[in-house]
């Protein structure tokens, strides 16, 4: 997982929340899942008067701090970082204290090129196992489970390509009513692992596709 700065921001001085406790729960999404899946934070107001469109996130160990990259809608992905863990290392963020919130988020960390039919089933299998994992036992009944992966855009009209080889078996539209990962409606082609399409069909996304956990 990539750290990158944005030298341009504010710097991030208000201790947010403790590393550690997120620094073992991504861990343990990383391990069950075998690296496909990843465990992100999503940054959410807590007041009226907070914003996130401007939220810059750093990890404090006992160095200098790293900037963490944060996308649009305030989600970034915790990196793993044993060094910063072992010395209980803080999130750092450029809003005053309890103006913000955070939920987890689990993210498929599939390279773009790399999706064929037999992946996608593999990322479910993986996503829901890191469910359960990092899911107390007593909160399971309770707890919502991994439906399906979903290769979605911000608007109708998008399609996905099957292609066997360089030959283009199908169209599959991405025209299908969704939320992302900030709440936000967008259209998917949606899959729920049971897909009877051949495994070896690579998967093409669009250039402003992203790939959502359902």
């Amino acid at each position: 997982m990539t750290i990158t700065a944005n030298s341009d921001a504010k710097a991030p001085r208000i201790r947010f929340m403790a590393y550690r406790e997120s620094y073992l729960t991504a861990r343990k999404v990383w391990q069950v899942s075998s690296g496909s899946v990843v465990m992100a934070l999503r940054l959410i107001p807590a007041k009226l008067s907070a914003t996130i469109d401007d939220v810059r996130v750093a990890l404090q160990g006992n160095g200098a701090a790293v900037p963490i990259k944060v996308s649009a809608g305030g989600v970034f992905v915790v990196p793993l970082n044993d060094d910063i863990a072992a010395q209980d290392g803080t999130f750092l963020v450029n809003k005053g204290r309890g103006e913000l919130t955070a939920n987890i988020v689990l993210q498929p960390s599939v390279a773009r090129d790399a999706w064929n039919v037999t992946r996608v089933g593999q990322v479910l299998r993986d996503a829901r196992r890191a469910v359960r994992a990092i899911t107390p036992w007593y909160k399971r009944p309770f707890a919502s489970d991994v439906q399906s992966l979903a290769f979605c855009a911000t608007e109708r009209g998008s399609a996905l390509q099957l292609m066997d080889g360089e030959q283009m078996i199908a169209t599959l539209p991405m025209n299908e009513p969704a939320v992302n990962d900030i709440n936000q409606p967008v259209f998917c082609k949606i899959f729920d692992g049971e897909d009877k399409y051949p495994g070896h069909y690579r998967v093409v996304l669009p250039e402003q596709a992203t790939v959502l956990l359902l």
